[in-house]
């Protein structure tokens, strides 16, 4: 079956247009090479085909604002321009972002599951308040999801990719030499989310994501105090560059350095206040 066909009669991931279906159900199996042309010509003349291309072209126009609506609030939660305890409504935050409603209800459903925000029906959503206790939990999953992801990168990374990942680190390690938080935090989401797509695996990428949001916002909010950039560097280009030679095992030991690190720095906040 011809890719006009095999599209009509799949639609976007969904169920075929009712008049494409009933010229598929009207002309079943093998229809030769002239067949096919008259197939698929009978299937364009119904308009159906080109609705059906409209409606996924719609679905993917909203899924991308949807993520990027997502993307911005999360990094918005994360460097506290949205502080800790905030109360927001959807309408101020459409405002803010330019984004339209649906998109933002989408995003903070997304943030409530990563457990950043709390929504409160008819009164909008609170921005989670940073836990130590939490952060920490977060940790433990972090070092067993992060130690496979890097595994797996080290195992299926590209050249294309490998590329791009020393290029993030670079722009990473240049953030800290300017002591740019803001941008340190922008490049490093770069280089999660293409050690991410390196690893080749959805499943452990999306797990990986939900959790990193909450520790990368609690290093935002006591780096200044208590955390050294430069050696942060260093430990996620000791990964990357372990990743990008295909060495495994390299690649487990420097995420297991860089997890190590961070429990340190949690743990130095903890008895920092604590003294405070």
């Amino acid at each position: 079956m011809k890719q006009t066909e095999q599209t009509a009669a799949q639609g976007c991931d969904q169920e075929a247009h009712p008049q494409v279906a009933a010229l598929i159900d009207r002309h079943p199996g093998n229809h030769g090479p002239q067949g096919h042309d008259a197939f698929d010509a009978q299937i364009e003349n119904t308009g159906a085909f080109a609705d059906q291309r409209t409606q996924c072209s719609e679905n993917q126009r909203r899924g991308d604002a949807q993520e990027k609506a997502y993307k911005a609030l999360k990094q918005m939660i994360i460097v506290q321009e949205l502080r800790p305890n905030e109360l927001v409504s959807e309408k101020k935050l459409a405002d803010q972002t330019g984004f339209g409603r649906a998109s933002i209800r989408t995003a903070l459903q997304n943030l409530k599951n990563d457990g950043l925000v709390e929504i409160y029906a008819q009164r909008g959503c609170r921005i989670s308040e940073i836990d130590v206790v939490v952060q920490m939990k977060v940790l433990e999953v972090r070092a067993e999801l992060e130690r496979l992801m890097a595994i797996h990168a080290a195992r299926n990374i590209t050249d294309a990719a490998a590329s791009k990942l020393k290029q993030s680190v670079q722009q990473l390690t240049q953030a800290t030499q300017d002591e740019d938080a803001g941008k340190f935090m922008d490049n490093l989401r770069d280089v999660h989310e293409l050690m991410a797509k390196a690893a080749d695996n959805e499943i452990l990428a999306r797990s990986v994501n939900q959790i990193q949001g909450l520790s990368r916002r609690f290093w935002y909010a006591y780096h200044a105090r208590y955390a050294d950039m430069s050696e942060a560097a260093k430990l996620h280009e000791a990964r990357i560059n372990a990743i990008c030679s295909h060495d495994g095992t390299g690649a487990a030991k420097a995420s297991d350095n860089l997890v190590a690190y961070l429990a340190h720095f949690t743990e130095s906040v903890v008895s920092r206040r604590t003294v405070d």
